[in-house]
């Protein structure tokens, strides 16, 4: 089972998990892109459990890839780290 944690990025995780679908499709399985959605918004770290909620919400996991799922949560991410550094650095939001 693979997992998020505080110290590893999006994107990191993205490509671990890439490199598992790849090893399930040269033995043959393979597994649906709404799947792996839903199987990564149940690993992630507590700091993204509000993102979770709103996908699943939000969001129609029949048609989500697992690129638009990357996607978002990168997106996030960097806002995230946008407003820790304003705050850090005591600059007024715009």
């Amino acid at each position: 089972m693979i997992s998020t944690n505080d110290q590893q990025t999006i994107s990191d995780y993205f490509n671990r998990l890439q490199v598992l679908l790849n090893s399930m499709q040269a033995c043959d399985e393979s597994i649906d892109d709404c799947k792996v959605v839903e199987k990564v918004l149940r690993t992630l770290a507590p700091q993204f459990d509000h993102i979770v909620v709103t996908t699943e919400e939000l969001r129609d996991f029949e048609k989500m890839t697992i690129e638009e799922l990357q996607n978002s949560l990168e997106t996030y991410n960097e806002c995230l780290r946008e407003i820790i550094m304003k705050i850090l650095l005591n600059k007024p939001f715009k």
